[in-house]
């Protein structure tokens, strides 16, 4: 099982698929484990298919802060940055872990770590103009290597692209203001992957680290750790549902 310790030299992915629970678990979820803002805000969505992504990310993100810690699921507040990116508040003992979360189409993923900021993103590989849309927003380097592809490669490359800009993003807490042409991945098909920044950019590549996994072929999850220099974190993966307190 995960300790705390391990998040000092390790980023955790936790992802699960919106299939998980039946109807009456995802009720049982929410009345148990989300706080009253968090019921409020399920009861705004107009389809189900958004209500359970939400419940299910929000349940998810709280019981794997549980493996963690000896803090009840539900006893975990969080407050908004300025730009929307959630951080713990209570309890006070939980203020050293970083962790971010992500739902899409059929999935939803969080990331925590102790290392630095984290970011993740899953998304659904989905039919589009993925080369209009990367000229339009992603960095020279990375329209470059979309346009020598086959047509037939183009829409997973696009959201191996996508995902690990959503993922920086995120982790620096900026919310898409940040220009995406600012930054780029050289090639997301190394193992090792790594980013450039555009000359104007305040930011440096050996501050970050970088990792991607795809659990089906429909769907894709990469993770961003702001770490410090020289320190080259270790990336594992749990599809394990977290028994977090195990009471709820």
């Amino acid at each position: 099982m995960p300790e705390l310790s391990d998040l000092s030299r390790e980023v955790h992915l936790w992802y699960l698929p919106i299939t998980t629970f039946s109807e009456q678990e995802l009720a049982n979820h929410a009345e148990l484990v989300l706080s009253p803002e968090e019921r409020q805000r399920v009861e705004r969505f107009a389809f189900a298919k958004d209500r359970r992504a939400y419940i299910t990310a929000h349940w998810l993100i709280r019981r794997v802060l549980s493996e963690y810690l000896p803090v009840p699921s539900a006893d975990w507040e969080f407050t908004p940055s300025p730009l929307g990116k959630p951080r713990i508040v209570s309890p006070s003992e939980g203020l050293g872990l970083f962790f971010n979360l992500s739902h899409t189409a059929g999935m939803v993923a969080s990331a925590v770590t102790l290392l630095g900021e984290v970011g993740v993103d899953v998304e659904t590989v989905k039919p589009r103009n993925h080369l209009n849309l990367a000229r339009r927003y992603f960095a020279p380097l990375e329209v470059a290597q979309l346009e020598a592809m086959a047509p037939a490669d183009q829409p997973q490359a696009f959201f191996r692209f996508w995902t690990l800009k959503e993922a920086y993003i995120k982790a620096c807490g900026q919310g898409l203001s940040m220009d995406l042409a600012s930054f780029g991945f050289p090639d997301v098909f190394q193992e090792e992957i790594t980013i450039a920044f555009a000359e104007d950019k305040e930011d440096h590549p050996e501050h970050w680290s970088f990792f991607r996994h795809e659990p089906d072929p429909d769907h894709k999850i990469a993770v961003a750790v702001k770490r410090g220099t020289g320190v080259l974190p270790a990336f594992k993966i749990f599809q394990d549902i977290p028994k977090g307190d195990s009471l709820q």
